[in-house]
């Protein structure tokens, strides 16, 4: 009996309810599919959110399971079969999933996209669109004592019916924008070849923002209904994708408000600024931006030239640079400082700016399309290969555009140049504001046109026939890595390797390195130029002629909690899954400091024999054991594809053997027992590496061990030294401090210092107030008469008679002498107190 793995549940997902079909969404659903020729409508049928919670949308229905509770009960069930794993499915029918009550979603689902904070969905069909406001975090858990209702009532909002469903426009693409304030900022692209920006928050009929993404201008403005490319473009010239350019980062530049877009015939355009109204950036990354918009004007002024002394290139490109920084500054003071009415402002280095106060009177202009340089121009040939889709990705070497074909074919592209703002000049001349056709001009030059680089093109599936529908899905957590699941399964792309060395020679370009490291880094980078290295997780037609099963949808999961896989749904509605491992964090590179140490403890180390007693050597060799290269080459992927079982051969269906089977079989049986003998043989080697280092720990134990006790002995030899040392050192240390002190006194009374000015008339005053208290006419003498003459008047007053009658005298009475007495009395402790300090002063000062 097994054992149960923590993540085994990844494996028994599929076999959940919520992937289950009805005979009707079969039907609806596999119909649908054969009559779709729309190649660039994205296809995501499955989709995951930070809470959890995976959302699977099945024909119009939107189902939602929280991979929390499934893992719980796996380890539940675990736990009550003493960690063995469950050998029936009773314990994941038991875990409920949600149904939402969205009766307004009455059309077959194409994709499903949740916004960052998991908070709206939007549902997307051919030519519909929709938003989905979800419950809150939790919703899908079971509370016991209360009435467990499988569907969810939530809010449905229809976005913009005059532009897609009264009009059967198609809809492309969608995407949340990463910048919006409240999450809420939805931006569509649609087969008329327009991007629009829907908020909605606040309206949902008409978009925030349009673009119009058609190379060539149109004649009249575009009408809802009965638009035709064929009077305006070709089919060509139509814009089929999108990508934004991430988040915003206090290192990076301009491509967070920049849309890059790609037409079918593969030129790529960009546009920039694009950004909501209400959007949320780093301030640093704002001052930033302004910071190198200002230098650049300084520097086109630089080396005492004038304005009207630069040519007319320059000028242009002075202007597009106050342009930079005028709508900056513009940005930054539109600011809202009130942070109580935006909960999103809680970091204090993130601001709101609202890009619609932008007094610039243009429209933003398209760039493009990119000059890739070298005999490829990006140029397709519809009819063999059209662009599916696009993804921008920002790396720690470059930015990189990477474009999926139809083909089954995608292009990584390294951007030479930063797409910076820019915006259409007034086509007339303006006498008013001259500057404006001068840097019109400028603009529609081709040297300002962006540029990228071609680094490779790879055929991911050399069967493809005919077009496919590629989709480009960036991991989350490794931005080198991205996965293309199309109609015959789902590869990943990794391109860590020359990224990495990318990164190494810009490394050394940044530190301002000599020639010698220049050039060196250059011939490693010439020397080691390789490609991405792909691979296929998802293998959805098996047989080279035989049946397809489309994958609809790819989602990955990173919580550390659930695990670090992805989910691919396939067009029959099974769930794949793929677990992907976590790369090591630190790693040791050749010739570093960890690498170095390493090699200092493995070194032979042999001591010179003392005594007749053997030194130590390390048995272990040279180089540090590593994992093996068969185990590297998988980078902790599976090595063997999941197979997508077709339709026409699943359930109980006998197997057909012809040669198309056999060859799958056979194939299949090889590379089986090709990773048998490679994982043997990697077990081999660990083995053989693992009893050389017990042998080692046990020879390091006894050695430690003869060490201790060498220690031990000349730790008490050293104890008894050391003692005596410091009894003699103590005694020295008294007999030195007692010589110490008997110089000091005699120096003391020796050599006195001379008296100040300040001392000798603060010694003089003492003598006259000492005089004043103690002599002839003193206080003390005064205070003395006095109580001498109280004592005489106490004597005599009883002696006077009682009834004589009182007179009014000028002696005093007997309450008048008491109190009086007691104050002298007063007095007189006070004089005998202030004596007693002048004449310790005295004695202090005659001393000194």
């Amino acid at each position: 009996m097994g054992f149960a793995l923590p993540d085994g549940w990844i494996e028994r997902l599929g076999d959940h309810p919520i992937f289950d079909q009805t005979n009707s969404t079969k039907s609806n659903i596999s119909s649908q599919r054969e009559g779709v020729t729309f190649l660039n409508n994205q296809e995501k049928c499955i989709a995951m959110t930070k809470t959890n919670d995976l959302i699977v949308a099945v024909d119009s229905e939107i189902r939602i399971l929280n991979l929390n509770l499934v893992k719980e009960a796996w380890l539940q069930e675990a736990h009550d079969n003493d960690n063995a794993p469950p050998t029936d499915k009773e314990w994941l029918w038991q875990v409920p999933y949600r149904i939402l009550d969205t009766p307004d979603i009455n059309f077959p689902i194409n994709s499903i996209t949740p916004n960052d904070n998991g908070r709206l969905l939007a549902v997307a069909g051919l030519e519909s669109l929709a938003a989905i406001a979800l419950p809150r975090e939790g919703f899908c858990t079971v509370t016991k004592g209360l009435d467990y209702k499988r569907e969810l009532h939530c809010r449905t909002m229809r976005i913009g019916r005059r532009y897609f469903d009264e009009a059967s426009t198609s809809v492309l693409k969608v995407a949340w924008h990463p910048l919006s304030e409240f999450h809420s900022h939805l931006v569509v692209l649609s087969g008329d070849s327009m991007l629009r920006m829907f908020d909605v928050s606040k309206d949902i009929e008409e978009a925030e923002q349009s673009f119009d993404l058609s190379p060539l201008s149109r004649k009249k403005p575009s009408k809802f209904k009965g638009f035709s490319f064929s009077e305006y473009m070709g089919p060509s010239e139509e814009a089929v994708s999108f990508s934004l350019g991430g988040d915003s980062n206090k290192d990076g530049g301009w491509e967070a408000f920049t849309v890059y877009f790609a037409l079918r015939n593969g030129h790529v355009y960009a546009l920039c600024p694009v950004l909501p109204y209400a959007s949320v950036v780093k301030r640093e990354h704002m001052e930033t931006l302004g910071c190198v918009a200002d230098a650049k004007m300084k520097m086109l002024l630089s080396k005492g030239k004038t304005f009207d002394q630069l040519d007319d290139d320059h000028q242009a490109l002075y202007y597009l640079q106050q342009l930079h920084y005028q709508w900056l500054d513009e940005m930054l003071k539109s600011t809202v400082v009130d942070r109580q009415n935006h909960p999103s402002l809680v970091d204090r280095s993130m601001i709101n700016i609202q890009s619609n106060k932008c007094s610039l009177p243009f429209t933003v202009k398209r760039q493009g399309p990119f000059l890739t340089g070298g005999n490829f121009d990006g140029v397709l040939d519809i009819n063999t290969a059209q662009i599916s889709d696009i993804q921008f990705i920002k790396s720690k070497a470059s930015d990189i555009l990477v474009v999926a074909c139809t083909d089954g074919s995608v292009r990584n592209f390294l951007l030479g140049t930063q797409v910076d703002p820019q915006w259409l000049m007034p086509v007339q001349n303006n006498p008013r504001y001259p500057w404006q056709a001068k840097l019109g001009e400028f603009l529609s030059s081709t040297d300002v046109l962006p540029k990228m680089a071609l680094y490779e093109s790879i055929k991911l599936n050399k069967n493809i026939q005919g077009h496919t529908r590629m989709n480009i899905v960036v991991d989350p957590i490794y931005p080198d890595t991205y996965y293309v699941y199309h109609n015959r399964g789902v590869h990943i792309v990794l391109m860590k390797q020359w990224i990495d060395l990318l990164a190494e020679m810009n490394a050394t370009f940044s530190k301002g390195g000599n020639k010698k490291d220049v050039g060196d880094s250059l011939q490693k980078w010439a020397t080691n130029k390789s490609g991405s290295s792909t691979r296929c997780l998802v293998d959805s037609s098996p047989y080279k002629r035989g049946e397809s099963v489309p994958i609809i949808g790819l989602c990955i999961v990173t919580d550390i909690y659930l695990s670090h896989c992805l989910f691919a749904l396939s067009a029959t509605y099974s769930l794949l899954s793929v677990e992907v491992g976590n790369r090591r964090l630190v790693s040791i590179e050749k010739g570093s400091l960890v690498s170095k140490a390493v090699e200092s403890q493995l070194r032979d180390a042999v001591e010179d024999r003392k005594g007749g007693e053997d030194g130590y050597t390390c048995i272990l060799s040279l180089p540090p054991f590593e994992v093996p290269k068969s185990l590297q080459a998988l980078q902790q992927l599976p090595n063997q594809s999941k197979v997508v079982i077709p339709a026409s051969m699943g359930g109980n269906k006998k197997i057909i053997v012809n040669e198309e089977t056999l060859r799958f079989f056979n194939k299949s049986a090889e590379k089986l027992q090709t990773d048998i003998r490679t994982i043997v043989k990697a077990g081999e080697e660990t083995e053989k590496r693992m009893a050389l280092q017990q042998i080692e720990l046990r020879q390091q134990v006894v050695m430690a061990q003869l060490i201790d006790k060498k220690l031990e002995d000349i730790q008490t030899k050293m104890d008894q030294v050391r003692k005596v040392k410091l009894e003699q050192a103590m005694k020295q240390y008294a007999k030195l401090s007692m010589q110490i002190d008997t110089i000091l006194a005699h120096n003391i009374l020796s050599y006195q210092p001379e008296r100040s000015e300040e001392e000798k008339q603060l010694l003089e005053k003492l003598r006259q107030d000492r005089k004043k208290v103690q002599g002839k006419s003193g206080y003390i003498a005064r205070t003395n008469k006095l109580l001498k003459e109280v004592e005489k008047l106490k004597e005599k007053l009883p002696q006077k008679k009682t009834e004589q009658p009182i007179l009014y005298t000028n002696t005093l009475s007997s309450t008048q002498l008491t109190s009086l007495k007691h104050d002298l009395d007063d007095q007189k402790h006070r004089m005998n107190d202030m004596t007693k300090r002048i004449n310790s002063l005295m004695e202090k000062l005659t001393v000194v």
